[in-house]
């Protein structure tokens, strides 16, 4: 007969049992609830409860296997239930483990830098507990993890759920034993348990009856997210576990902390990793999402059975066999749940649940974690003596008023985030909070494990900035100088009526950096006081403006060191005192003197002198001495005496100041003309200043042309700067450069039918089909001036007496590039085809000139295409001898590097396609002609004559009044230079209207650069992009100024970095024939298509190897370039790329890095 035993440690003995229940799970309390009957009434229930207790069994059946099973713990609950009058009570006895007494104690606490089993054994070590432990795992550390407000064994079963770590309970004798296990499927399973149908035949052994399968839908997929503040904020940070099955039913949460483990890879924060390296880990947080995705499916297929067998606890594994269900017949099960109830005498029942041990078993995350739901306040702690403890990311460690254990040191909770005003990369607003301070404290998700300060409050130890309520209209920021205290910094305003201001405090230095403008306005009186010295540097210039008095008074010397020039501007008076002489110095020593003193004043330098004394005036010049008057000048006296020694020159630059007057009467007459209806007025106005302006530029390449025989000296106008001549053959080039507007010229003779050695090195082999060494040393010279004489146009202007040949051959066949009459006299100069290839797309743009001394025996025709040709004769009858000059336009930092002439007799030039033979890409381009007197008493127009009549023309901006007609667009105008936007938009007038000669408001200050009304226009809603009828625009006209500040403006205010002209040519390629590089790499900058065409299918990329500007290409191709973009002629950049490059060139070095970027 079984024995049952009750036992209680304080010696009680006098209960029998009469029945029992006996519950018990998986990571659950076990129970053990009895009805026990004693003869006493009065048993002691103080003595029992909250003391040891054990039940035991012995089933005293030899059959079972383990027959006696025995249950530890303490008595939690003790009730008397019945006193009979028999004389017998019956009292109800509930015993649990020893780990139940944690049910009972709330804490609040944290725990750093353990790893989670052993956090569970520290507390359970505060119990006297200590557990079996089974653990195959290895655990990382944690930095932080908050009890809060829990009871120790929430606190501990939280944890363990969390690690994926099972507890059970053991009952052989002696006692209970607890078991940690993170694999409850390893052991050994006990021996197979044989199934009945029927117990009754089976009743003298173990057996398995009853068996039932269950099958629950569960979550197939669980998905955890965490954040990084070490990573960039776009980092996806997750872990995602799947089963086989059921994937649509997902778990996904945001769980923050959840990757955040010790100790991680890293220690570039020193700081931050002082008490251990915190980081995220992939891995181990999807491990941890693995886990809770077990625990969740753990119970998906249940078997439950009855049996006699005693030891089928929780924890042990199991199999029955035979059963007529293949998936249990000796499947390996875990035992999960067991209840055991019965009575002496009467039969008992032993039912339980198992699961297949083929699945990992977790214990389910069914612990609620707490949440810490608004603020709490905390004090900001430190290592002892430190004023301020903050890491590289400006986090604190504080100590929050309900931690018991925390010393108020660097040790209490961990680093935590402090949220601040504005936190950009790199920039934003930073306050850190000081030891000793109040703060205020939330936390992420509610989870007391991640904190974060959002705020500070004043205390009663930490009183406000300024007396309260007294201050209650001031408000500002004031510093404490560390470490000591002592001092402060301090930004305070004061809002009071009547009292407003700011106040500014720098406890030491005062600094400011100002990267652009910086301006101040004081509507009242302004004071400043240094107590030492005061010292200004200005990188610019420095004005001052002063509306009525303005004194110094300096206590000793004065000194001031100029390093250019000093100009002064005074209304009325002027006056220095000075006690005895007045001196200055000019320069070094004895180059620049003045001395005055008494009635002598006396200036020399080392060249001339001049000197005032009562005897008169004397002045001195060992050279030259210019008198210059903008106005009229009159000299007078009772003699005037000139000696000139040889000559005496009166309006000398009489040419200059016709030419400038004519450039003014273009324009004028095209100003007029805007205002004129349509008709055969204006268009004769037009036609006259258009012949008027390609005559000013014709006829100074015409007497360049016939200077160029000459070795020395220039025209009017010119200045000669050197001779190119190389007798071996017979080229001669001078190199001229325009006193107007500095543009350089190169001029070169043309052939000498008489002279033998012309003959043979030029024009035979011309007769022959072949180049004249002409051109190709003409184009030489042309580089070689653009590289001696800088970003200019650089123009090439060729001149001959005589020619022959040069187009075709002495019978009039056809040369490759040119069409010819029959005309035994033909003559012909322009570039071969390989110098178009050499130079890139190119145009020649004709024009016919005098010839200045051109052979004038020959016949000229003038051929117009599908018309009969007639020949051109002087008024008089005789052949009027003419030439066409052709004007070669390439892009290379030039405009044109030669200009060739025809003689024209039955000849005529036409275009030629090139790319037909492979020769060249790009044919000629011949467009407009327009003739200049041979002389000035033959061939003028009357316009031309009147407008050559006045020589006193000025170039200038002119002044508003005079472009403008409108009153509204001059109101604008007035509005603009003052900067004054609001009247701008105010104004009743379109900002992008065109005045006569096609020029707005925008352009017209572009043009003047002034900033300030360029600025005013653009904020009032001026169009940067709008187009004139000729195809200009003030984005155009801003990208060709070598100035970048231009450009930038009208980008930054709307300008199309993409903007066609009116050809339909992009901006950025008409850059390159400016070469305006700067100002490309702005539009790049800005978003400017490096691969645009215009008409041509050119590229700048393109266009820069036209011009072996490889440099250039390379830092194209680096920013995207395309090298496989085809021109309208099937050329790419290859073409150009493997052209010959002298090997000393600077350029030939990146001809080769750009070949081998683009795989040549």
């Amino acid at each position: 007969m079984p024995l049952l035993e009750l036992s209680f440690a304080s010696g009680e003995d006098t209960l029998s049992v009469r029945h029992f229940a006996v519950r018990e799970e998986i990571s659950t309390l076990f129970e053990v609830d009895i009805l026990a009957r004693s003869p006493l009434d009065e048993i002691d229930l103080e003595a029992i409860v909250n003391d040891g207790a054990g039940f035991g069994i012995n089933s005293g059946v030899a059959y079972l296997t383990n027959a006696n099973r025995v249950w530890t713990g303490i008595c939690s609950h003790m009730e008397l239930v019945q006193t009979e009058s028999i004389g017998l009570s019956t009292y109800f006895i509930k015993i649990v483990p020893a780990l139940w007494r944690t049910t009972l104690r709330r804490n609040s606490r944290i725990f750093q830098h353990m790893t989670i089993p052993d956090i569970v054994l520290k507390v359970l070590s505060e119990w006297q507990i200590e557990p079996e432990l089974k653990l195959s795992s290895t655990y990382p550390e944690h930095e932080y993890r908050v009890q809060y407000g829990e009871t120790d064994f929430a606190f501990i079963s939280r944890m363990l759920e969390e690690a994926g770590i099972t507890y059970f309970f053991t009952h052989e004798p002696p006692k209970t034993k607890l078991v940690l296990t993170d694999q409850p499927l390893v052991p050994d399973a006990r021996p197979a348990l044989p199934f009945v149908d029927n117990p009754n035949q089976e009743a003298e052994k173990e057996f398995v009856t009853k068996v039932k399968l269950t099958q629950k839908v569960k979550p197939g997929r669980f998905t955890i997210r965490d954040f990084d503040f070490r990573r960039n904020l776009d980092y996806q940070l997750f872990g995602e576990a799947r089963a086989k099955t059921e994937l649509a039913y997902e778990h996904y949460y945001y769980d923050p902390g959840a990757f955040w483990f010790e100790p991680g890879q890293g220690g570039d924060t020193p700081v931050a990793d002082d008490k251990g390296i915190a980081r995220t880990n992939d891995k181990e947080g999807t491990g941890r999402v693995i886990r809770e995705l077990e625990g969740a499916r753990r119970t998906r297929r249940v078997v439950a059975f009855t049996t006699n067998v005693l030891d089928l606890s929780p924890g042990i594994l199991l199999s029955v066999t035979p059963h007529p269900r293949g998936d249990i017949s000796g499947k390996k099960l875990l035992a999960v749940y067991s209840e055991l109830e019965g009575a002496p005498g009467e039969e008992w029942t032993i039912t339980g649940q198992a699961v297949y041990a083929d699945a990992p078993y977790r214990p389910e995350r069914r612990t609620v974690r707490p949440r810490i739901r608004g603020v709490q306040s905390a004090v900001v702690v430190g290592p002892p003596g430190e004023e301020i403890f903050v890491d590289e990311f400006g986090r604190v460690r504080v100590q929050f008023h309900w931690d018991r254990e925390g010393k108020y040191d660097d040790n209490s909770s961990c680093w935590m985030r402090v949220s601040q005003n504005w936190a950009g990369a790199g920039y934003g607003f930073l306050s850190l909070p000081r030891v000793g301070q109040e703060v205020l404290v939330e936390f992420f998700e509610g989870d007391p494990d991640r904190p974060v300060v959002t705020g500070r409050v004043f205390s009663q130890t930490r009183q406000v900035l300024y007396k309260l309520p007294d201050n209650k209209t001031k408000s500002g920021w004031k510093t404490e100088t560390y470490p000591g205290a002592g001092g402060f910094n301090e930004l305070s305003f004061e809002d009071a009526k009547g009292r407003e201001e700011i106040h500014i405090q720098a406890q030491k230095d005062y600094t400011e950096l100002v990267k652009n403008n910086q301006s101040s306005n004081v509507l009242n009186n302004r004071t400043g006081s240094v107590t030492s010295n005061d010292s200004w540097t200005v990188g610019g210039s420095q004005s001052f403006s002063v509306g009525l008095n303005q004194s110094h008074t300096i206590g000793k010397a004065q000194s001031n060191n100029i390093g250019d020039s000093r100009t002064s501007s005074i209304g009325m008076t002027d006056a220095i005192h000075a006690g005895d002489v007045i001196m200055m110095n000019v320069g070094p020593a004895g180059v620049g003197f003045l001395y005055a003193k008494d009635q002598t004043i006396y200036y020399t330098n080392s060249v001339a002198s001049i000197t005032l004394t009562p005897d008169g005036l004397f002045i001195n010049s060992k050279k030259n001495m210019t008198v210059k008057s903008e106005k009229a000048m009159k000299l007078s006296g009772k003699d005037v005496v000139i000696d000139g020694k040889p000559n005496v020159y009166f309006n000398k630059n009489g040419k200059l100041l016709r030419y400038l007057k004519r450039l003014a009467m273009i324009a004028a007459a095209r100003e007029l003309a805007e205002s004129m209806p349509p008709g055969p007025e204006r268009d004769a106005l037009l036609n006259a200043a258009n012949r008027l302006e390609r005559n000013n530029q014709a006829v100074e390449r015409a007497r360049l042309a016939a200077d160029a025989y000459n070795t020395e000296g220039a025209p009017e106008g010119w200045t000669r700067l050197e001779n190119i001549d190389n007798p071996s053959t017979g080229f001669f080039a001078a190199v001229y450069q325009s006193d107007i507007d500095g543009s350089v010229v190169v001029a070169y003779r043309g052939t000498e039918p008489a002279t033998t050695g012309d003959w043979f090195k030029a024009n035979l082999p011309q007769g022959m089909g072949r180049g004249s060494p002409q051109h190709a040393q003409a184009a030489a010279v042309a580089r070689d001036a653009q590289a001696r004489y800088g970003q200019r146009r650089i123009h090439g202007a060729f001149a001959r007496r005589r020619s022959r040949g040069d187009g075709c051959d002495g019978d009039g066949r056809q040369r490759d590039d040119v069409q010819c009459g029959g005309h035994p006299q033909q003559h012909l100069r322009t570039l071969w085809p390989r110098s178009q290839c050499r130079f890139g797309r190119l145009q020649l743009s004709q024009r016919r000139r005098n010839p200045h001394g051109l052979a004038g025996k020959q016949p000229h025709q003038r051929h117009d295409a599908g018309r009969r040709r007639h020949p051109i004769r002087h008024p008089g009858g005789s052949h009027e001898h003419r030439s066409w000059e052709y004007e070669l336009h390439g892009f290379a930092g030039h405009e044109s590097i030669g200009v060739a002439q025809v003689s024209l007799a039955g000849c005529v030039a036409r275009q030629r396609r090139h790319e037909r033979d492979g020769r060249c890409g790009s044919p000629f381009a011949l467009h407009r002609w327009y003739r200049i007197p041979e002389d000035r008493g033959h061939g003028h127009d009357r316009e031309d004559v009147a407008a050559m009549k006045d020589e006193t023309a000025e170039i200038s901006i002119p002044p508003v009044a005079e472009v403008f007609e409108d009153p509204a667009l001059r109101r604008a105008a007035a509005a603009a230079e003052a900067g004054d936007v609001a009247q701008l938009r105010a104004i009743d007038v379109d900002l992008d209207t065109m005045a006569p000669g096609n020029v707005n408001l925008l352009m017209y200050y572009i043009t003047a650069e002034n900033d300030v009304a360029i600025r005013a226009l653009l904020d009032a809603g001026a169009n940067p992009n709008v187009l004139t009828p000729s195809g200009a625009s003030p984005l155009m006209l801003s990208a060709i100024k070598p100035d970048s500040r231009f450009l930038a403006l009208l980008l930054d205010k709307g300008g199309d970095p993409n903007l066609l002209d009116q050809a339909k040519e992009p901006i950025l390629t008409r850059l390159v024939f400016h070469q305006q590089w700067d100002n490309i790499l702005l539009l790049l900058d800005r978003g400017a298509d490096i691969n645009k065409t215009g008409p041509s299918g050119q590229t700048a990329a393109y266009l820069f190897g036209s011009l072996h500007q490889f440099d250039r290409v390379h830092a194209l191709l680096e920013r995207g370039a395309d090298p496989n973009v085809k021109t309208s002629a099937g050329l790419d950049l290859r073409t150009f790329v493997t052209q010959r490059v002298a090997p000393d060139s600077p350029q030939a070095s990146w001809q080769k890095k750009v070949a081998e970027r683009i795989g040549i």
